[in-house]
């Protein structure tokens, strides 16, 4: 995965619960504008078996006082997202 300018690129999202599930291809991309003092965080997996994407997106504003995200994983087999957040 390239990486975006002024960005961060992290692959292998997947943490704790042991593997990923099967078919499944998880990736993980967050990117700081200080500029503009917000986050912008997308995760998305690709489930190779059914052909289908998920897409989540969503942007912090900073100057609201709101937390930064380190990342989200979600588990397909139970259709819940875990939100991992720092102080």
């Amino acid at each position: 995965m390239a990486q975006p300018a002024g960005g961060l690129a992290r692959s292998g999202a997947q943490r704790g619960g042991g593997a990923p599930p099967k078919n499944t291809f998880n990736v993980a991309f967050w990117q700081l504008d200080a500029s503009k003092m917000t986050c912008d965080v997308v995760f998305w997996q690709l489930d190779a078996s059914k052909m289908t994407w998920h897409v989540i997106f969503w942007q912090l504003d900073a100057s609201k006082m709101t937390r930064d995200v380190i990342f989200w994983q979600l588990d397909a087999s139970k259709m819940t997202r875990d939100v991992i957040l720092v102080a």
